[in-house]
C-alpha cells in the first residue's frame, strides 16, 4: 500500500514546491494537503488533481489530530510557529504506530542574535554532532521555544519526529 502524506500549507511556496516535487517523483504516494479557502484548493486541483484538500485553518485542533493519526508521514509547512496546528498533528501522530511528523522550521534558529547587525555569523551547525546545543538554544530565540516543546512532547508520546530547517547560503567572495 502507497503511503500516505499529509501536508499544510501546500498553497505557499515551501509547501507548493514540495507538493510539486512529491508529485512528480511519487505519484502513487495518497496525498492529503491542508490550504485554507476553496478558491486554494481549487487552483491546486487543476494542477495536482490525485491530491485530496481539506478546506481548515489551525483552529481546528480536532480535525488535524484526525488527519495527523491517518498519515504515514505528516509534513508541517505552515507557519513553524503555529503552536496549536503543530501539537495537534503531533498528537495524531503518536496515535498511529509507526508515523513520522517532520516539522519545517526557519533558519532564523540557527542565527546567532548576539553577532552584530549586518555581520554574517560564520557558523557552520551539525545536526550529527550538535543536536544537544540546537535544540538548548535560549528559548527568546526565533523558532527555538516550539522547536524544544516539539521534541519534548514527541519524546513524551514517544513518536518520531523531525525538525527540518531549510538550508541557507550566503555567498562570499569579493567583487572586482
Amino acid at each position: 500500500m502507497a503511503p500516505r502524506i499529509f501536508i499544510t500549507d501546500v498553497a505557499g511556496w515551501v509547501g507548493g514546491d514540495f507538493l510539486a516535487l512529491l508529485q512528480h517523483e511519487r505519484p502513487d504516494y495518497l496525498v492529503r494537503a491542508l490550504v485554507r479557502s476553496p478558491e486554494q484548493a481549487r487552483t491546486l486541483k487543476s494542477q495536482f488533481p490525485g491530491v485530496h484538500y481539506v478546506v481548515a485553518s489551525s483552529e481546528l485542533q480536532e480535525l488535524l489530530a484526525a488527519e495527523g493519526e491517518a498519515a504515514d508521514v505528516v509534513v508541517q509547512i505552515a507557519n513553524s510557529d503555529d503552536e496549536v496546528m503543530s501539537l495537534a498533528l503531533l498528537e495524531g501522530v503518536a496515535k498511529h504506530t509507526g508515523s513520522t511528523y517532520l516539522h519545517v522550521t526557519g533558519t532564523a534558529t540557527l542565527i546567532n542574535p548576539s553577532a552584530p547587525l549586518g555581520q554574517v555569523d560564520p557558523r557552520t551547525y551539525s545536526d550529527v554532532d550538535q543536536t544537544g546545543e540546537i535544540l538548548d538554544f535560549h528559548p527568546e530565540r526565533l523558532h527555538a521555544r516550539i522547536e524544544q516543546k516539539i521534541v519534548h512532547r514527541a519524546e513524551e508520546l514517544r513518536s518520531k519526529c523531525a525538525l527540518v530547517s531549510l538550508p541557507c547560503h550566503v555567498r562570499r567572495g569579493s567583487r572586482d
